[in-house]
Formats: C-alpha cells, sequence, structure tokens
C-alpha cells in the first residue's frame, strides 16, 4: 500500500464551500509504475484536524 496523498480541498477566499455549491477539484498524485489487476482506489474528505468524516469512496478497477 502506498503513502496516501492529502491535500487541502478549501483554501483562500473560497472557504467555506458552501451546502448545495457545485465543488470539483483535480489532484495528481503519484502511483506504482506496476498496478496489481485489480486495485483499489480510495478517497477520503475529512476535517483539517481529523476529527470528523465528511465523506469517502472506494473503487475497484
Amino acid at each position: 500500500m502506498e503513502d496516501p496523498t492529502i491535500v487541502p480541498a478549501c483554501t483562500g477566499s473560497g472557504c467555506p464551500i458552501k451546502a448545495g455549491e457545485q465543488y470539483t477539484q483535480t489532484v495528481e498524485v503519484q502511483v506504482p509504475a506496476r498496478l496489481p489487476s485489480p486495485y483499489l482506489l480510495g478517497v477520503g474528505v475529512g476535517s483539517a484536524d481529523g476529527t470528523d468524516v465528511l465523506g469517502c469512496a472506494i473503487a475497484t478497477i
């Protein structure tokens, strides 16, 4: 398992993101040169201090 990539979802004057507003973010991450077939991809969204989990997703690819 690789180390997680952690990036802020909200920075600057657009924070906080208001409920009901559309939000997208593109993040480039390092992946191993060879991935097993299949492999899992997980995404989690939480508070910066780690006390609140706001959402998560996992996919088998």
